[in-house]
């Protein structure tokens, strides 16, 4: 079995190959105006959540998966066969 250390660098590596691959590959294709301007303006947008009420979700929208409530039994409105 190999020990943490060696498995946390073996990890990194693979990481460290995974990101290289992707801005090589992202380097090869022209830059447009699109892929400059679109990161920032959103997330300028969904900054404003702090500042603007409209753009909060209350707690009842949020869909955390372990506070979701258990699904309604319809089994209770089946009439017994």
């Amino acid at each position: 079995m190999l020990s943490k250390t060696v498995l946390t660098a073996i990890v990194s590596l693979i990481g460290l190959c995974g990101v290289l691959v992707w801005r090589v590959r992202e380097g090869r294709t022209a830059v447009t105006a699109r892929k400059i301007l679109i990161p920032p303006m959103g997330m300028a947008t969904g900054f404003s959540m702090f500042f603007v009420r409209a753009f909060r979700f209350s707690p009842a929208q949020s869909s955390s998966p372990g506070r979701c409530s258990p699904p309604q039994a319809s089994a209770a409105k089946a009439t017994p066969s």
